[in-house]
């Protein structure tokens, strides 16, 4: 039910406003922030004094050090903006050569017996990961011929599709109690009226459409997301272009790959905001300039990271 409300219509739409509004709040809520703080700390300025004991503090012993580093990084200054340049192109190309991925059993350690557990049922049953197409029938009834016979039509691509195990549909259903499609639709819709209401939801979507379920393997998004795309173009071409794909594996591949996108995004905007809030700050656009080195340098360095050991 989750999987149809969130997959498309009103619902949807809504929750991606929702979306889009709040990214925005967040820019220009962080703008506020920052801004509070800057006049904070001006006003605090006005009326702050040294502490006599201000010599004995941690403060005041870590002057030399600093001093220290402040006049090397004078002395070797084109060094070390050349270095930190060139690990900041690195960085930034490891970061952005990692895929967008999620998977379920990224999160367990391989040890787990939850882990080796899924991958053995998942391999033994064919994929246990089930994916529903929603096939609307218009003015005819599932059970009929003419309903069966949309179904086959879509039930049959879906068969020829690599990666994804046997569909089951009411074709399924109709072909196994009979050969002649009439008779089948006879005791079809007789067994219809005596399916148990959490049976019949397998078979009978809203308004008329009926489901076809399809599984397929557990992998990361970056190849399932692939494979519903083309579970959904080979379902539309053979049963119309109305036919959608729903379910909680097709919106956890799609969901997870655009929720991190949009994190992804809205950090660098917020990053962005920083900048810019400190070019006014300084009134100088080289200092907001310089100030990107060590803002996007740790969101780099983490994905550098996940680089390195093969992580999405």
């Amino acid at each position: 039910a989750a999987g149809m409300l969130l997959s498309g219509g009103k619902p949807g739409k809504l929750l991606g406003n929702a979306v889009k509004i709040g990214a925005v709040a967040a820019i220009f809520g962080g703008m506020i922030v920052l801004s509070l703080h800057a006049l904070f700390a001006i006003f605090l300025g006005r009326f702050w004094t040294p502490s006599p004991a201000i010599g004995h503090s941690l403060l005041s012993r870590m002057r030399k050090p600093s001093g220290a580093i402040g006049r090397f990084a004078v002395d070797n200054a084109r060094v070390i903006t050349a270095l930190a340049m060139v690990t900041f192109v690195a960085l930034a190309f490891m970061h952005f050569s990692v895929p967008t991925e999620h998977s379920v059993r990224e999160h367990l350690p391989p040890n787990n017996p939850a882990n080796a557990a899924l991958g053995r049922i998942d391999a033994k049953f064919e994929g246990i990961y089930p994916i529903q197409i929603v096939v609307p029938l218009g003015e005819a009834s599932a059970t009929s011929p003419e309903g069966l016979e949309k179904i086959q039509a879509v039930h049959e691509a879906l068969a020829k599709v690599e990666d994804v195990a046997r569909p089951l549909s009411l074709w399924s259903v109709a072909n196994w109690l009979d050969d002649d499609i009439q008779a089948a639709s006879d005791r079809l819709t007789e067994l219809a009226e005596q399916m148990p209401p959490e049976i019949a939801s397998r078979f009978f979507g809203r308004e008329g459409a009926t489901l076809i379920t399809v599984n397929i393997r557990e992998m990361p998004t970056q190849e399932s997301e692939p494979l519903i795309d083309e579970i959904e173009a080979i379902a539309q071409a053979a049963g119309g272009p109305e036919v959608t794909v729903t379910g909680v594996t097709a919106l956890n591949a799609r969901e997870s790959n655009r929720t991190i996108n949009n994190l992804f995004w809205s950090l660098s905007l917020a990053v962005l905001a920083g900048v810019f809030a400190i070019m006014l700050a300084f009134r100088d656009w080289r200092v907001g300039l310089v100030s990107i080195l060590p803002n996007a340098m740790p969101i780099f360095a983490t994905g550098a990271l996940l680089y390195s050991t093969g992580a999405g």
